[in-house]
């Protein structure tokens, strides 16, 4: 069986790809705020979502280990960790680049709108987390976006 880690990783990097590529977020006025999430970032998270189930299924990837000196796979942690790594991606971008605007707020809002749908509590816990500790940025345009996010997450 190839690495569920690197599968799991592919999916999710297949996915959050194409979103990005094919959905433009409207632009950001002054007095704009954070609006609901989109339906096609709602259709993609769940398009993901099944995705990785069914991987997870037919790999026969589960929390439990029949082999004593074998360590579970823990599913729902490679996607967190997966998750939060593609956040932070696009966090940097947008620190980096100012340009990046629009293709790291795609990313932004897939990754939530995939944490506020998940049926496991630990990812949507992760992004929140993680978009509180973006409030603290240095940079404005990386703050606006953590708020976005939260709103998002709890919106």
């Amino acid at each position: 069986m190839a690495d569920p880690t690197a599968a799991i990783t592919s999916i999710i990097h297949t996915h959050f790809t194409t979103y990005q590529s094919e959905n433009v977020p409207s632009k950001r006025s002054s007095s704009s705020t954070a609006a609901a999430l989109s339906p096609s970032s709602l259709r993609t998270a769940a398009a993901l979502r099944d995705e990785l189930t069914q991987y997870s299924l037919t790999a026969g990837l589960t929390d439990l280990s029949l082999d004593a000196d074998e360590q579970p796979f823990d599913v729902n942690y490679v996607i967190t960790k997966a998750i939060l790594h593609v956040i932070d991606c696009a966090m940097c971008a947008l620190h980096d680049n100012k340009e990046a605007w629009e293709s790291s707020r795609s990313i932004l809002e897939l990754a939530c709108a995939l944490a506020s749908t998940s049926s496991s509590g630990e990812l949507g816990m992760a992004v929140i987390h993680r978009a509180i500790d973006y409030v603290t940025a240095v940079k404005d345009i990386v703050r606006m976006e953590a708020v976005d996010m939260l709103a998002f997450c709890v919106g």
